[in-house]
């Protein structure tokens, strides 16, 4: 926010802001010199090396719609690391502040801390502080592979992922492409264990599972559900 200035119109043409009604300056910008540090594991308890971790800080003003609406979150400075051999991780210069703490993990299986519905970190920082957070864990998914029969290759035309999976009102994720050997393109996706979830289908060319039924907008994820040779969840579509 910057420095505000109140004064009267000057009198007589002399061009400057009446003596005395300048506004009390601001204080000096907060010095970032906080920092905040934690540790990730994965959901047997082992620390976790090499995790992304994400500490993005959120500024929180009133929106300037009508007195007393509500406050608008808006995401303030954002920082990315990886944590240690140790699973640890540590961010200095940090400013005091809101912080929110999302973890990343290494594997494919890996569920983000903060995504399906997961419960985020947030923290505040206090000035000229070294916080330590709770235990981040990082827990394991089942993987998904999508493999849909795409002859003439549509699909690649298309801007975004048409398929992806669903938590109804909590969440949802595309599944990234992984590949195509002949006339299939695989997706993967990890999502969660023992989760009542949706399969989505958003492209508009017409589409059927294995069983020759239409894929709609949303389907039941576990109707849709096989197992590969290797035991993996799979889930076949054909491009009509």
């Amino acid at each position: 926010m910057g420095k505000f200035l109140s004064f009267c119109p000057p009198q007589g043409g002399g061009g400057q802001p009446t003596p005395g009604l300048l506004s009390k300056p601001e204080l000096p910008p907060d010095p970032m010199t906080s920092a905040l540090e934690g540790r990730i594991k994965d959901d047997l308890g082992t620390p976790l090396p090499g995790a992304t971790v994400q500490i993005t800080q959120l500024d929180t003003y009133i929106a300037a719609r009508a007195p007393g609406s509500s406050p608008v979150i808006t995401p303030g400075r954002s920082y990315t690391l990886r944590s240690g051999k140790d699973g640890t991780f540590r961010q200095e210069r940090l400013a005091q502040g809101t912080y929110i703490i999302c973890a990343h993990g290494t594997a494919k299986h890996h569920l983000s801390s903060c995504e399906w519905g997961g419960r985020s970190t947030y923290v505040s920082v206090g000035r000229s502080a070294a916080m330590t957070i709770p235990e981040t864990k990082i827990v394991s998914g089942n993987l998904i592979r999508i493999e849909v029969a795409d002859a003439a290759d549509r699909l690649a035309q298309e801007a975004k992922s048409p398929v992806g999976i669903s938590i109804p009102g909590v969440f949802f994720r595309r599944a990234h492409r992984v590949s195509r050997v002949g006339s299939v393109t695989a997706y993967e996706i990890a999502v969660p264990r023992n989760r009542a979830m949706l399969l989505r289908w958003e492209s508009t060319l017409k589409a059927s599972d294995s069983k020759g039924s239409a894929v709609g907008l949303e389907s039941d994820l576990g109707s849709a559900l096989e197992r590969d040779a290797v035991g993996q969840s799979k889930i076949s579509i054909r491009i009509d």
